[in-house]
């Protein structure tokens, strides 16, 4: 077609366009004219600008792509199933210091071993924007990363091994569902800032250090929903079905939230300087509902079990100004 510069089939009843519908992934030469290859690695490995899919791929022999500075790639709506099956990471990085983004489309790493990752993203990097996602490894890590700012709206991470998503000190993770489906795993989060994330586990714990979480939810089957220490939490939901909603560590404040567990303690503390503010917090739990923390302020505390409301063995105790609800203990 030359007004369009463009190769175009005929399919039996109309000219589509030769980029439409045989599994071809477009991207741009040194030249900037368009290219195609039939894999996602040759077409990011051999182009110069983003790479492009036209159709649903799957790649099962091991092609592992290597994030490089710059260099984005659009799913564009399609599915890309990687199902080589060794401990091979879908996509991985060996430069630091870049910022990239995979945007609009679904990452399924499939049929690999426990120790494969679909994004082993964990050298040091300035921005990683993972945006309108479905990303799944059906056997082992799903997310793994170490980025400065770290951008997931509108996406999902689901893995199934110990530490199926795991942050390593970024200043900053926006959005995202982050999810570990395996029965024993946890999730580990770290750094200053996470914002309107959502993680939930199965028989884990999701982990928490980072200095503020904001607008967040955390959610566990049989387990402690967060675990967290030198942590401020604001805003955030807190949901644990037959554990602790919240265990405490050390300089730890819970501001504004919202945490329940159906049997457990709602929060517990081990170590000093643990704050309750402002929040909402409700168990049925058979003991208390919270558990040798030692400052309490302003907050709606409900026992539907037959515990106590508060339970201290601490030596320092503050309780001000909260409302106790006690619907079967004492």
């Amino acid at each position: 077609n030359t007004d369009l510069n463009a190769l175009y089939r005929y399919d039996s009843f109309n000219w589509v366009a030769l980029a439409a519908g045989f599994g071809i992934v477009g991207t741009t030469d040194s030249a900037g004219s368009p290219t195609f290859y039939a894999t996602v690695k040759a077409a990011y490995d051999a182009g110069q600008g983003s790479v492009k899919l036209y159709s649903d791929i799957t790649e099962s022999v091991s092609r592992v792509i290597q994030m490089k500075n710059g260099r984005d790639i659009d799913l564009n709506g399609f599915t890309y199933t990687y199902s080589a099956t060794d401990g091979s990471n879908m996509f991985e990085t060996l430069d630091q210091n870049c910022t990239f983004r995979i945007i609009n489309g679904r990452l399924l790493r499939t049929g690999g071993l426990v120790a494969s990752t679909l994004l082993k993203l964990d050298k040091t990097q300035t921005q990683i924007d993972i945006i309108n996602v479905y990303a799944e490894n059906t056997n082992g890590i799903c997310l793994n990363t170490k980025a400065s700012v770290f951008n997931g709206f509108s996406s999902s991470f689901i893995g199934n091994a110990s530490m199926s998503n795991t942050f390593t000190s970024p200043a900053k993770v926006n959005g995202g569902t982050y999810v570990n489906k395996n029965s024993t795993g946890n999730q580990s989060l770290g750094g200053n800032h996470i914002q309107n994330a959502v993680f939930r586990v199965v028989g884990g714990r999701n982990f928490g250090g980072a200095s503020i979480i904001n607008k967040c939810e955390f959610y566990s089957e049989t387990n402690a929903a967060l675990n967290f220490s030198n942590s401020t939490v604001m805003n955030s939901y807190m949901k644990s079905v037959s554990g602790s909603a919240t265990q405490n560590g050390i300089n730890t404040t819970m501001l504004n939230c919202f945490a329940i567990s159906s049997t457990g303690v709602v929060a517990s503390a081990s170590q000093p300087n643990v704050k309750i503010i402002k929040s909402t917090l409700i168990t049925s739990s058979s003991s208390a509902c919270l558990q040798n923390i030692e400052f309490v302020e302003d907050c709606n505390i409900t026992m539907n079990g037959v515990g106590v409301g508060i339970l201290n063995s601490n030596k320092v105790l503050k309780i001000v100004n909260n409302i106790i609800k006690i619907n079967f203990g004492s």
